[in-house]
């Protein structure tokens, strides 16, 4: 579609473009540059901050501003994928879904909110009624220290918008899950298993007593609780002195998931004195992500009535997964987050729909506009 001055891309065509490049979690570099190189095409100037130095990315955060009056609004949609994405993905195109060769992740999963966003910043640029507009192209939301993190935006922010999740396209996402890593080693006493078995404490036996007694999956409350690595042991014919075990906690609310954590912290001194082990249960506090919840009115009305503009069913719900929202809400910034629609993300079975993403870009722009000007 033309544009006074330039060529605006056809939304797939772009998301097509930006899924070719490989950009896993910590080498999103050569997608940033491609977004960069896209928005200069247009007319908008953008920047690198310095978050890649910090949660060792090669790419900074790719930082815009398009100044208006009104409003200071900010967007967000992270550049990387998981690290499957990290080989050229392939994409076909059937009855307006699009979905990778079946050999690769697709990499909607983000690359579907950040055409959209290219998209919406294309069309709002030449509008003289936009409010002030900030769009983050972020950094390792998938893996290792989220670029968002390390965002210093000095400017006074009204309403935050992170662009991620697969449920509804252009649904409002008012709540996410908070995680809690940790590491549990236990200790027993190494004995040869045929000749003297009884000496020995075996570390593996009673680490299997413990997973039997934690209450893994999900429950009523939201918990959700996994043990993810297991190792231990040297050899068949000697008693296991030796089991280390690494697990995550998610919920949405902080004061459950710490609770979660003493009660599996109960269980293990009450199995590990029984046996006559001794064990250590670490949290990973570099890894603490406190959980998402939005009760602002303010923005929740804004929401609905930019998405009344944009023909967008309006609702709000709450996602399983962790996204950027739960760091930047605790930075202080009003936020909600917009499902960029499609499923299956992680897997070789992602897709995404085209109307999906058109749709997004719609609501992106009414949400970019002045007072809902037209």
């Amino acid at each position: 579609m033309q544009k006074i001055g330039y060529i605006l891309k056809d939304i797939a065509e772009t998301f097509y473009e930006l899924i070719s490049i490989p950009s896993p979690s910590g080498s999103e570099l050569a997608v940033a540059e491609y977004i960069r190189k896209y928005l200069e095409e247009i007319g908008i100037n953008s920047y690198f901050d310095k978050a890649g130095k910090l949660n060792h990315s090669n790419s900074g955060n790719l930082i815009v501003k398009l100044k208006g009056s009104g409003k200071t609004i900010l967007f967000v949609a992270h550049m990387d994928t998981v690290e499957i994405g990290d080989r050229k993905i392939k994409a076909v195109t059937k009855k307006g879904i699009i979905k990778s060769d079946g050999k690769t992740i697709l990499g909607a999963d983000n690359k579907a909110g950040v055409a959209p966003l290219l998209d919406a910043l294309g069309k709002i640029s030449k509008e003289k009624e936009r409010n002030n507009i900030i769009a983050v192209f972020s950094t390792r939301e998938e893996k290792g220290r989220m670029g968002v993190e390390f965002l210093n935006l000095k400017d006074n922010i009204d309403f935050g918008f992170v662009i991620d999740g697969s449920e509804t396209a252009g649904g409002f996402v008012d709540r996410t899950r908070g995680y809690l890593l940790f590491g549990l080693e236990i200790y027993g006493k190494e004995a040869h298993a045929a000749n003297d078995p009884e000496k020995g404490v075996n570390a593996i036996k009673i680490a299997g007593i413990i997973l039997s007694l934690l209450k893994l999956g999900s429950d009523e409350s939201g918990i959700t609780m996994n043990i993810g690595k297991l190792s231990g042991g040297r050899q068949a014919n000697v008693v296991p002195d030796y089991v280390v075990m690494e697990g995550e906690i998610r919920g949405y609310e902080k004061g459950i998931m710490d609770r979660r954590f003493e009660g599996m912290e109960k269980i293990v001194a009450e199995i590990c004195e029984r046996y006559g082990a001794k064990y250590k249960l670490t949290l990973d506090k570099g890894e603490l992500m406190k959980p998402f919840s939005s009760r602002n009115l303010k923005i929740l009305n804004y929401a609905k009535k930019a998405a009344g503009r944009a023909g967008v069913k309006f609702s709000v719900s709450a996602i399983k997964g962790t996204t950027e929202a739960n760091v930047l809400v605790d930075k202080g910034y009003p936020i909600l987050g917009i499902s960029r629609g499609g499923g299956f993300p992680h897997s070789k079975d992602e897709y995404i729909k085209i109307e999906d993403m058109e749709a997004v870009s719609r609501l992106l722009v009414e949400l970019m506009k002045k007072n809902g000007s037209h």
